[in-house]
């Protein structure tokens, strides 16, 4: 069977596999089937990994063989540039000559997909995004899906997967610019949607591991404390709230600085940031961010537009999983 590689229509379990866990999620009409099974440590052998997914699509019940799953990292680039207005199949004949310009690895190492955003971009002008990744990548996600007897069907990425989750939330206005922020475990994804269609994103190299090592360097703390700590604090807070800014003040001044660039290529910045991922629940960041950007903050978990209430640990790690189970063509 061929992978639709980045961009597709069938909707199917959504695989997530992270640092520290696997997330998955199957949207069933008017509801959502998930899991979530932590890893017992990073960098783990392909086998385990496979074995902790078949425990969790175990636990889960479900019976559809397709799954979407996402990469993202160092070895996945996504580009957004400006094009004259052509057809699709004119502009990868372009691309075809054009393509180490925007994805800075060998032709023959990489898979490339190609979707035409905004027709109306600017006078004669399309906006473009251009998604490549090193084909060993997709390759061994692949192989993990078709190890557990399944069927890969859609290989995208974290941030495509966000669009497809925050337009089925109860949040979404289809007239509105806003942002969306993914904290994960060591990396962040954002993401800058106007009218549904995201213009902007990237990755930023900062997640909640930089502060959970401070934490637990500075108490002594197991992970699993410092999850509960950054969540519950005592009368630490003063303290605590130093280590925070210490390691999380790069992220503000990031997502400052692609709100800066939005302002200059859509005419306007986000009017509110929505944050999810492990790192969203750390106690100071909604205030941290809503202070520096001067915009509003929401905390955004897309299991509560399914009328679902996810516990604790569940809650806010899911919009990856579930927007992977929704995507579709989503330009």
């Amino acid at each position: 069977m061929e992978v639709n590689v980045f961009f597709s229509s069938l909707p199917c379990i959504g695989l997530d596999i992270g640092s520290w866990g696997v997330k998955l999620a199957c949207v069933r009409r008017k509801t959502v089937v998930y899991h979530i099974e932590k890893f017992p440590r990073q960098n783990l052998p392909k086998k385990i990994v496979i074995d902790i997914i078949a425990k969790a699509l175990s636990k889960m019940g479900v019976r559809e063989k397709f799954v979407n799953t996402s990469i993202e990292g160092n070895e996945v680039i996504v580009r957004y540039a400006n094009f004259p207005l052509m057809s699709k199949k004119n502009l990868l004949k372009t691309l075809n000559f054009e393509i180490e310009k925007y994805v800075p690895f060998k032709k023959e190492e990489i898979s490339v997909d190609v979707e035409i955003i905004d027709r109306k971009f600017r006078k004669n002008q399309m906006l473009v995004v251009i998604v490549g990744a090193k084909r060993n990548l997709i390759e061994e996600r692949v192989s993990i899906i078709k190890e557990l007897g399944l069927e890969p069907f859609v290989v995208t990425t974290d941030c495509m997967a966000l669009v497809s989750a925050f337009k089925k939330s109860s949040c979404f206005k289809p007239t509105v610019t806003i942002g969306l922020l993914d904290i994960g475990y060591k990396l962040s994804k954002l993401v800058i949607v106007k009218g549904g269609i995201p213009y902007f994103s990237r990755i930023i190299n900062l997640g909640d591991f930089h502060f959970l090592s401070a934490l637990i360097e500075r108490y002594n703390l197991e992970i699993e404390e410092a999850e509960k700590f950054k969540c519950n604090l005592s009368d630490r807070e003063k303290e605590v709230l130093s280590i925070f800014q210490r390691n999380f003040r790069n992220l503000p001044e990031e997502v400052q600085l692609s709100f800066d660039y939005c302002e200059h290529i859509l005419g306007g910045v986000p009017t509110c940031l929505y944050i999810s991922g492990g790192g969203a629940k750390t106690i100071f960041l909604k205030d941290f961010l809503k202070n520096y950007l001067n915009v509003e903050v929401h905390l955004w978990d897309v299991l509560e537009s399914f009328h679902l209430n996810p516990s604790s640990e569940e809650k806010l790690f899911f919009n990856v999983a579930v927007g992977l189970s929704l995507t579709n063509r989503v330009f």
